[in-house]
């Protein structure tokens, strides 16, 4: 008896990463561990943002993450691995919307509360470890 019970419809390519290479389960656990470990650096870059960062270095920040997000998003695309599997316009919906928390965490994107002006959080006031959420009028 063979361990996977999926059945692939005819004329499906399966994924690119052969089973008898590496199972399917564990294409899904290393790639998703990957991507877990991508966010768990950008929360880690995020507060060193708040907390050491200038202000110039938030569009290095933004454009670094956009390019590995969309790049993350991309090859799991490429790699059709079984219930991983995305149309393309839900991978450009995912990458939009990636692109646009790496945006407003790191600066480069403010939000208009329609109270007067718009609210951002950028690195304080030149001190170490401080930060500050304000008004841009």
């Amino acid at each position: 008896m063979s361990k996977n019970t999926e059945t692939k419809p005819p004329g499906d390519p399966g994924p690119v990463i052969p089973e008898n290479v590496l199972e399917v389960p564990s294409q899904r656990l290393y790639y998703l561990s990957l991507g877990l470990l991508c966010q768990a650096i950008k929360v880690f870059d995020f507060f060193q943002y708040l907390f050491l960062g200038e202000a110039s270095s938030s569009t290095s920040y933004t454009r670094k993450w956009i390019l590995v997000d969309s790049l993350y998003c991309s090859v799991l695309a490429g790699l059709r691995i079984p219930r991983l599997r995305y149309t393309k316009s839900v991978v450009v919906l995912q990458i939009v919307s990636l692109c646009l928390v790496d945006a407003f965490l790191f600066g480069s994107l403010t939000i208009n509360l329609g109270i007067g002006g718009s609210w951002k959080v950028s690195p304080g006031s030149g001190l170490p470890g401080t930060f500050a959420v304000f008004r841009v009028p």
